[in-house]
């Protein structure tokens, strides 16, 4: 059996991150608003836009975090 790769695909992760969106705010409507809605620490972007790489996938994870806590 192959071992998984140590980074997923960039489309795995943003699934990830859509799916946590939901659990950690409630509703698929409510992530949906979160993810279109700028954040300061995106520096004004929203975090739909940054999705578009790994980099953003983190920062998107870290402000999940913070809204989990």
């Amino acid at each position: 059996m192959a071992d998984a790769p140590a980074n997923p695909p960039l489309q795995e992760l943003q699934v990830r991150l859509l799916e946590e969106a939901v659990r950690v705010l409630g509703s698929e409507s409510q992530a949906a608003v979160w993810l279109r809605t700028p954040k300061i620490a995106l520096q004004g972007m929203t975090p739909n836009a940054v999705l578009a790489n790994a980099s953003g996938c983190m920062k998107v994870k870290q402000l999940l975090d913070e809204v989990w806590r």
